[in-house]
């Protein structure tokens, strides 16, 4: 058992990325891992501002963004929760940014002098190495 209030939510302090962006990532893929199911309520505000020590304004704005995207819900005197259907838009969502890195890996592929059976081999044998089971 971890004593981390939230373990499923890491930020680094020094990277490039904004903190308010790497807590909508971290909550979108606790989201996809199972960490947190639909209907599930997430910390408040006030409480995850101060858990991982960043401002209000900060956890405001991934909350308000992730609900633009339908991925939470906040319902008024009650709490913020992971929104119905959420599970589904986080899948197309890493769906779609997973098809945008292709497109530029292929891309810089052909640019590189690579054939397309060049690109399926490699392709290929790195689905083979990445463990996963999917045919």
């Amino acid at each position: 058992m971890t004593s981390e209030p939230h373990p499923w939510l890491h930020l680094r302090f020094s990277g490039a990325e904004p903190l308010y962006e790497q807590i909508k990532t971290r909550i979108r893929e606790a989201i996809l891992r199972g960490d947190l199911s639909e209907g599930e309520a997430v910390p408040t505000f006030r409480k995850l501002a101060a858990d991982l020590r960043v401002s209000l304004i900060t956890v405001k704005r991934a909350y308000d963004d992730l609900s633009a995207e339908g991925v939470l819900q906040g319902q008024t005197g009650r709490g913020t929760y992971v929104a119905p259907g959420a599970l589904d838009r986080c899948r197309k969502m890493q769906s779609d940014l997973a098809e945008e890195f292709l497109e530029l890996a292929v891309l810089a592929a052909k640019r590189a002098g690579m054939t397309n059976k060049e690109i399926r081999e490699r392709v290929m044998e790195m689905l083979k190495n990445s463990g996963t089971s999917s045919p």
